[in-house]
């Protein structure tokens, strides 16, 4: 029997109501076709070449933005270890190419936050992309040959690791939102960065209108994969099946 929520907890738990907060635009990003192709392993090697220079300038703004952020060490959360833009700096030199630098303008694309949930949100995003990584790691065979780590460091990221570093944030997340307010401000920071997503690879590039009050979100062209519990991972085989669904501890929940 599970331990009933203590009073200001949000029903069914912080991540639930992310899952909630988030549904829309995760289920809109399914859909946009470089992301399809790239866990279809389909992706050509100058897409996944732009689509890494699209996650990296995002995980250069979203890390900027927790550096002057609040301290998360009091909720067992090393900010220095979760920092991945390196790498896709790695794996961008791989493919022969120079990582983006952040300009000037960069600097209103995403509010910095101002209160532990609101990092935490960010967290979620940027964190939520490990779970299905290896998956698409391997996808990415046709394009980067087969058992080539190369290029591919930050979809393979903590490794065996995965789990235990998914399982930690989760707990923390349990944690700080465990009133109505503070979970409304993570989901609000959670739902800025997957318009930060959206907005960047979407074909035309466009800032949606609607972003979450007290955010900033007043620019395009950033990105990051960002796919948060249960993750839906497709077969690298072409065929479009299903093949697993990862649950809130990184381990597979089903098969379809």
């Amino acid at each position: 029997m599970s331990a009933a929520p203590r009073a200001g907890t949000p029903a069914g738990g912080t991540r639930a109501a992310l899952r909630a907060a988030t549904h829309d635009a995760h289920e809109r990003l399914h859909a946009i076709p470089v992301m399809h192709r790239l866990a279809q392993g389909g992706i050509t090697r100058a897409e996944y070449a732009d689509l890494l220079q699209r996650m990296l300038r995002f995980h250069l703004i979203v890390e900027r933005c927790l550096r002057r952020g609040p301290a998360l060490a009091a909720h067992d959360i090393e900010l220095r270890e979760r920092m991945r833009s390196g790498l896709l700096r790695r794996d961008i030199a791989a493919l022969g190419l120079r990582p983006v630098r952040l300009t000037a303008g960069d600097e209103t694309v995403l509010a910095e936050p101002c209160s532990v949930a609101a990092s935490f949100g960010y967290l979620y995003v940027t964190e939520g992309s490990t779970l299905g990584g290896r998956m698409l790691a391997r996808a990415l065979d046709p394009v980067l040959g087969r058992d080539q780590p190369r290029g591919r460091s930050f979809l393979l990221g903590y490794g065996d690791r995965h789990a235990a570093m998914w399982r930690k944030l989760c707990l923390a997340l349990e944690s700080v939102g465990d009133s109505t307010e503070a979970c409304g401000a993570m989901a609000e920071a959670a739902s800025a960065a997957f318009s930060c997503f959206e907005a960047c690879v979407s074909a035309d590039g466009v800032t949606p209108s609607c972003a979450p009050q007290g955010l900033d979100l007043v620019r395009t062209g950033v990105s990051a994969i960002a796919v948060p519990d249960p993750v839906r991972a497709s077969s690298a085989s072409g065929d479009g099946r299903p093949v697993a669904v990862l649950d809130g501890n990184g381990q597979a929940a089903a098969n379809a």
